[in-house]
Parts: C-alpha cells; sequence; structure tokens
C-alpha cells in the first residue's frame, strides 16, 4: 500500500512539473498572446453587433501572428510589418477578383508560387509567404464591390495593427522572456540527453536503441540551440546589457555549449565495458550519478525557465570521490580500470561546470566587448538577396519544387472547389493544402496524417460541445480554452493543436448563425480529407522530392565538417580568434551531423522504392555519432599547448585521410586540405590505444559509404 501511495505521489509531482513547465514554455505564451490578440477584437465586436467584421480583424491578427516566432526583436519586428503591408494587399486584391474564377485562378497559381518561394530567405520569410496564402485562402469567398473589397482589407490590416501593437508592448515589457525559455528549454533538452546517455551502464537497455534514441534527441538540441543563438546573439540589448538577467543568460548558455561537448566526449565500446565489469556493481553506480547530473541540469533549466530560484540538489565532489575509491578497489583485484577513470574526469568536469552556471546568479563576470563581437559568428546573417531567389527559379531547386507544387495542386483544388464542390466552405480543402504540404514526402505524410486524425476526433468533440453547452456563455469559455490550447500545441503537438482547432472553429460558425454543428463539421472533415489527398498526391508525382536525393550532398557537407573539426583540434592555439574558429567548427559538425541524421530519418518514411542503403545508412548515423564523440573526447584531452609525437601524428594523419577518403567518394574532385600540426611545449598524452579505437572507427565509416552511381 505504501509503495502505491508513493508511486502515485511521485507521478502527481512529476504531472505538476511538467505543466509548470508547459505553462511557462514559449509554446504557452505564443498560444496566449495569439488567443489574446485574435478573440479580444472578435468579442468586442460581437458585443457591438459586428460579427463579420470581428472575423475580419482577427484574421487579420492571426495572419500577422504566423512569422511572430521567437527571434531577435528587430527581426519579429520586420517581419510583422512585411506581413502587415502583403496581407492588406493580397485581401484586397483577393476579394476583386474572387467572382472571377480564370483571373482568380490565374492569381492564386501566380501568387502562391512566388510566396512559397519565400522559403529560400529562411523560416521567418516563409511564415510571411504562409501569412499571405492564408489570407488570399480566407478571402476567396469576400466577393463584392471594390468598397466591400477595401473594407475587408482595411479591417484585415486593422487586426494586423492590433497584433502587432500587442507583440511589441509583450516584448518592451518582458524583454528577457523569450530567451529565458529557450535557454531553459535547451538545457532541459541537454539534460535528457545525459539522462539517455546513463542508459549505457544499465545492461538491461540495447545499446543500439538507446543510439537511436540519443540521436533523435541530439537533433532536438541543435535546434533549440540554433534558436537560442539567434535570441542571444543577434540581441544588441543582451550582449551589452549590463543586467544580470542578461549576463546571466548569455554565460549560461556560453557554459552550456561547452558542457553538451563534454557530455558528447563520453563513447565507449559500453558492449565491452558491460562485459568487463560485469561481475561488479561498479556499472549501476556510474548510471546512478550520471542520472544525478541529469537531475541537477533539469533543475537548472527549470530555474531559468519557469523564474524559480532553487538552490543545488547534490553535492558531487564527494559523490564522484566516493566512487573513484570503488574504481580503486576494482583495480586491486586485477582489473584494468583505466576506461572508468577517464569517465570520472569527464564526470567531475561537467560537475564543475554545473557549479559555475548556478554561480552566474550573483557573479560579477562580464562579457568583454572582444567576446562580445566573436559571438557574433555563431549566427546565420540571413539577407534578402533576389540574386539568391533568381538562383533558385530552376527544377533542380527543392524551393523551386516546392513552390511549383503548391501552385499546380491549390489551383486544382480552387478550380475543383468551383465546380465540383460548390459548398459555403470549399476553401477549407485549399487551406488544408496550404498545412499539409511540405516541401519533402516524408513531412507531407506525416502531416497527412494529423491532420485528418485531429480534425475527425475534433469534429466529434465539437458536435458534443454544441449539444451539451447550448448557452452563449460556455461557448464562449470553451471558444477560449480551445483558441489557447490550439496554438500552443501548434509547434509542439500539431495533432492536438487540430484536435482543440476543429471544436473552436465549430463554435464560432454557431456565432455567426449557422447553428447546424454537424453541417459544418461533416463538411470540414470532408475538405479535409479531399485537401489531405489531394497534398499527397502532389507531393508523389508533381516534381517529388525524395531524401534519397539530398543524401549525397548532406553525407558530404556531414564529413567536411568531420575534417575540419578534426583540423581545429590540432591547429587552435590560446589566442580568441582561434578558440572562436575551433567553438564554430565544433558547431558546424554538430549542425551538420543533425541535418544527415534527419534526412536519414525521413527517408525511412518514404515508399520502399525510394529507401536507398536505409541499413548503411543506419550505420553511419552511428558510426558518425561514434566519430563525433571521440573528436570531442580528443580536445579536451589535446592541449593548446601539446606538442605530439611522430606515433600519434601518423595514427591522426591516417584516421584524417580515411576521412578524407570517404569525402572523395561521395565528391571525386573535392579539395584536399592537409592537417597542420602546431608547434606545443608539453608532450601530449594521448593513448595510442584510443587513437587505434578511432581508426577503426573511421575506417569503417569509410566502408559503410554508399556507392556513388
Amino acid at each position: 500500500m505504501y509503495q502505491v501511495t508513493e508511486t502515485i505521489s511521485k507521478q502527481v509531482v512529476e504531472s505538476s512539473k511538467l505543466l509548470k513547465r508547459f505553462i511557462y514554455s514559449q509554446y504557452f505564451s505564443d498560444g496566449f498572446r495569439i488567443t489574446l490578440g485574435m478573440l479580444f477584437p472578435a468579442l468586442l465586436a460581437y458585443n457591438l453587433g459586428y460579427v463579420n467584421e470581428g472575423i475580419a480583424i482577427s484574421l487579420g491578427a492571426l495572419c500577422v501572428s504566423i512569422p511572430d516566432s521567437p527571434g531577435a526583436k528587430d527581426h519579429r519586428r520586420n517581419a510583422m510589418l512585411i506581413t502587415l503591408g502583403l496581407i492588406g494587399i493580397a485581401s484586397v486584391v483577393t476579394a476583386l477578383l474572387s467572382k472571377y474564377s480564370l483571373l482568380m485562378s490565374l492569381f492564386l497559381s501566380s501568387s502562391f508560387f512566388g510566396l512559397t518561394m519565400l522559403h529560400v530567405f529562411g523560416a521567418r520569410a516563409a511564415g510571411i509567404g504562409v501569412a499571405a496564402m492564408l489570407i488570399i485562402i480566407l478571402g476567396i469567398d469576400q466577393s463584392g464591390s471594390i468598397y466591400q473589397a477595401l473594407t475587408f482589407g482595411g479591417l484585415v490590416i486593422v487586426g494586423g495593427i492590433w497584433y502587432y501593437i500587442l507583440s511589441i508592448s509583450i516584448q518592451s515589457l518582458m524583454p528577457y522572456r523569450a530567451a529565458k525559455q529557450l535557454v531553459g528549454e535547451c538545457t532541459l533538452a541537454i539534460a535528457e540527453f545525459i539522462r539517455l546517455k546513463a542508459g549505457f551502464y544499465n545492461n538491461s537497455i540495447v545499446v543500439n536503441e538507446q543510439y537511436q534514441k540519443i540521436l533523435k534527441q541530439q537533433i532536438s538540441i541543435n535546434e533549440l540551440q540554433e534558436h537560442v543563438r539567434e535570441i542571444l546573439f543577434k540581441t544588441r540589448k543582451i550582449l551589452v546589457d549590463p543586467t544580470p538577467t542578461g549576463k546571466e543568460l548569455l554565460l549560461s548558455f556560453v557554459d552550456l555549449v561547452d558542457l553538451y561537448e563534454q557530455s558528447m566526449a563520453t563513447h565507449y565500446d559500453y558492449e565491452k565495458i558491460r562485459k568487463s565489469y560485469e561481475n561488479t556493481t561498479i556499472l549501476s553506480e556510474f548510471e546512478k550519478i550520471i542520472l544525478q547530473i541529469a537531475e541537477e541540469l533539469e533543475q537548472i533549466g527549470n530555474n531559468i525557465h519557469n523564474n524559480e530560484h532553487k538552490e543545488p540538489i547534490y553535492a558531487f565532489i564527494p559523490k564522484l570521490n566516493e566512487l573513484k575509491a570503488k574504481v580503486d578497489l576494482i583495480e586491486e583485484t586485477g582489473l584494468n580500470t583505466l576506461v572508468l577513470k577517464r569517465i570520472l574526469i569527464n564526470l567531475r568536469n561537467i560537475s564543475l561546470r554545473l557549479e559555475h552556471i548556478y554561480s552566474y546568479k550573483n557573479s560579477n563576470e562580464t562579457i568583454s566587448k572582444l567576446r562580445s563581437d566573436e559571438l557574433h559568428k555563431f549566427t546565420h546573417k540571413q539577407q534578402i538577396d533576389w540574386n539568391l531567389f533568381k538562383a533558385h527559379l530552376t527544377p533542380q531547386s527543392n524551393h523551386f519544387r516546392h513552390a511549383f507544387r503548391m501552385a499546380i495542386v491549390c489551383t486544382i483544388a480552387f478550380a475543383l472547389a468551383r465546380t465540383m464542390f460548390q459548398s459555403q466552405y470549399s476553401y477549407w480543402i485549399l487551406l488544408s493544402i496550404l498545412v499539409i504540404l511540405k516541401p519533402e514526402y516524408s513531412s507531407t505524410k506525416k502531416r497527412n496524417y494529423e491532420r485528418v486524425a485531429g480534425t475527425i476526433a475534433g469534429g466529434i468533440l465539437g458536435l458534443v460541445l454544441l449539444k451539451y453547452f447550448p448557452e452563449t456563455n460556455f461557448r464562449i469559455v470553451f471558444l477560449a480554452l480551445f483558441m489557447l490550447l490550439a496554438f500552443s500545441f501548434m509547434r509542439l503537438n500539431y495533432v492536438l493543436s487540430v484536435l482543440f482547432m476543429t471544436p473552436y472553429v465549430l463554435i464560432t460558425f454557431s456565432f455567426t448563425g449557422n447553428d447546424n454543428g454537424l453541417s459544418v463539421a461533416w463538411e470540414r472533415i470532408l475538405d479535409t480529407v479531399i485537401g489531405a489527398l489531394l497534398a499527397l498526391g502532389a507531393s508523389y508525382f508533381i516534381l517529388p522530392t525524395w531524401e534519397s536525393n539530398q543524401l549525397k550532398p548532406t553525407l558530404a557537407e556531414m564529413i567536411a565538417a568531420n575534417l575540419a573539426y578534426l583540423r581545429a583540434i590540432f591547429e587552435r592555439t590560446d589566442d580568441t580568434f582561434s578558440q572562436s574558429q575551433f567553438k564554430l567548427a565544433r558547431k558546424e559538425v554538430y549542425i551538420k551531423s543533425s541535418n544527415f541524421t534527419s534526412v536519414f530519418q525521413r527517408i525511412l518514411s518514404e515508399p520502399k522504392s525510394k529507401r536507398l542503403h536505409s541499413e548503411k545508412l543506419h550505420e553511419l548515423t552511428i558510426l558518425n555519432n561514434q566519430l563525433t564523440s571521440y573528436f570531442a573526447t580528443l580536445s579536451y584531452q589535446h592541449g593548446t599547448k601539446d606538442e605530439l609525437n611522430e606515433e600519434q601524428k601518423r595514427w591522426i594523419r591516417s584516421i584524417y585521410h580515411l576521412l578524407n577518403d570517404a569525402h572523395k567518394k561521395i565528391i571525386p574532385d573535392a579539395e584536399k586540405n592537409e592537417i597542420r600540426f602546431r608547434k606545443g611545449t608539453l608532450n601530449s598524452q594521448l593513448n595510442i590505444d584510443f587513437l587505434n579505437a578511432i581508426h577503426q572507427t573511421a575506417s569503417d565509416f569509410l566502408k559503410n559509404i554508399p556507392n556513388q552511381k
């Protein structure tokens, strides 16, 4: 009975922790901001008797919210202003042309192609394009006079301006909130990564399965780190801010990146380790302390994310000293414990970094101007270069193929909606295509399932609510709740987002005088299914983009990044510029590795006929992860003042040449850069057995490179 009570108590505590984390998350903040931006003008207009006008204003707010994703304040502001202008023009033109089917078809195809092509300028520009396409779709039945078209466009602009003011005001009132959320989420993701690494020391966990979980987690971490860099390193207020909050966020993130690399620098032959110490309990001791490190890092993440101020949970130095004593006892029995001692050293370094991060709360440490300037190098400078746009106007470009596909299938859907499916809400077909059709087949397939499943479940939920809660006040409460949940889960869990979105759409239509909820729900489900089928068909038949075609450049970029990282390890010195170049090389290898893993995972979702070399690719993802971990270990074991002897140099050159051969196997005419070893004053302590292990992994990596056609 006591154990059951304790289990329930733990589950309640964990659930409350997750709920608090969600409420403090960027997803909930975004959902609340968008809901307030849409609902306030709609309710105000409803109470004044202007229901349709309120909906038009809400649509403007919705569209301007699309590119308003986390990032530098200037980028968000500029994106919203551009969106405001675009949706104003698009809404008026759409309302003027909508009654002329042929002209509307031409406008639809040309505008959708151009707006989808904005993706070449990055995710925020793509959001601007989606916002403009959305207002075209939602305004496609707004036919009327010039006055009515201008009125509709004016209301849309009013809604956009209202949302812009709301968003900018919130950013000004809470300038660090978005940065805290992202740094906190990044910290929590790294804590989960370390928790997964602890599984290697548990004999009941399958090593290869654990690798797959780790690879997926690394993708999430690298995405979050890129978002954090965008918001921290491109926000001048944070870089030069003397206040404790800005300084703490910046210093904490810089340490977190190094901590992540140290946690990467713990790759070993885990099967061999398990076999070597199977008659001892030492591995479970290591698992326990690694899980405690993950728990400590999770608390740091919660402190940043949830505005908490909890003190450290564990004192790791005494625990690690106890663990070292147990390792020494094992060594006395005759077992080789060198690998355990290396792991201990790494855990000690990680624990010191945890103490360092805690200390930033009351620290006087500052970021120098030189270091601040160097941090700018770690962000991507995305500029609007129309030469880049022109360069992608070719069928060889994936952006062109996606834009062409979007334009064609949406024009077909519009023609079908005007002829075969002449219903009041047939624009839902176009809307479904817009949100389902993605550049890759695998992503389209996934979104297809999510959209249809969420719509059906949400339709049923909406009908139940309309039947049993006919009172207006209840419906308004449910409307606000479902809007909040729909927009909060939009980037977190799309199935749940659509599930909550469908009831709020049905409730909205009940306020416009359409009380036939069953008819509206049925049409929404039917139109969603039609749109889903059209999107999936277009993704397969109209200039399809298969991930196997992206394999060669992605794999080549990953190997090139590994080569650059290896060179940087042995060429770096103590000066700031050299250290920055090393960290840039480290960043690139993590990004390119995640890109390759993402491509491989998407290949597995494609038709069997398109899944080329899947077994070799699976092996390559694991081998690359091992190489990256080995290189991270090298970067810590080989100091900037160390000098290699001739035998060490031969091994490292051989490793480098194996990777270079792998690169040339993909790109035969690739430029070859030799590795250069800088001079040092101390003898390098790199172990030959360790270099031999890296050499074997690099050799296996080369063998698994698919033959190029």
